[in-house]
This record gives structure tokens, sequence and C-alpha cells, in this order.
């Protein structure tokens, strides 16, 4: 109805601020273009600062410098050996420290073993 269509628009530009030059009476009879062209917000701006970061791929994020597709792709036909070693820790628990302990069991603690072979090639990280 015309009358409830008039309260509608009222409602929509009681929400936008008007100048007093405005022509109230075309904002009226155009309210409906006036809510559709409102601009979008296509991103939340948390998001933005995420996507700098992080990049989502198979529904998961991953950290932009620390992995790659190719990498994680690797990792779905990596195949486990009976002597393989997994060392799971949590961040900033001693992971460093702990897979150089580990190298030098490994190496029968024989540090000639271990100082020429970077850590990363020693002890590879999955992810």
């Amino acid at each position: 109805s015309q009358l409830s269509r008039k309260k509608l628009s009222k409602d929509i530009l009681s929400a936008f601020p008007l100048n007093k030059q405005t022509n109230k009476q075309n904002l009226l009879g155009d309210s409906f273009s006036l809510l559709f062209n409102l601009p979008v917000i296509h991103q939340d701006p948390i998001m933005e600062i995420v996507d700098q970061y992080l990049f989502k791929y198979k529904g998961f994020y991953f950290v932009r410098n620390q992995t790659s597709a190719e990498t994680i792709d690797s990792i779905e036909s990596f195949q486990i050996q009976d002597d393989d070693i997994f060392l799971i820790t949590y961040p900033k628990s001693g992971t460093v420290w702990t897979q150089n302990i580990l190298s030098l069991i490994f190496y029968e603690g024989h540090r000639d073993g271990t100082e020429n072979i970077t850590l990363i090639d020693r002890m590879p990280w999955l992810e």
C-alpha cells in the first residue's frame, strides 16, 4: 500500500542524515534505489589483516611464510616408515632444544654427526 511504502521510506531515510539542501521529496520517491545503492562491505576489516598472514587451502588456514599448497599436498602422500621418530610439541616448549637432543641420541652423542647438517635437514617439519 502507498501509506506503508511512505512509512518505510521515512524509516529508511531516518537512518541516513540528510543535508538541508537535499531534496527530500526526490529521496522519498527514490528510497528503494537509495537502499540498493548502499556501499557493500565485502570483508570484515580484521579478515583483511588475517589474509596478509594466512591462506586458506582445503578448508583450513595456514601461515603463509611457513608452508605452501605444494607442501600440504606432499604431506598427503607421505609414507611413514617403521623407524620414523615423531617429535610433537607445543609452541614455545623447547622444540628446537628437544630436536638437538634427539639428534645427539640418534648420532650416539657424536656432535660431529650433527654440526654440519642444518636442523631442518636433520628433523624436517611436516607442516
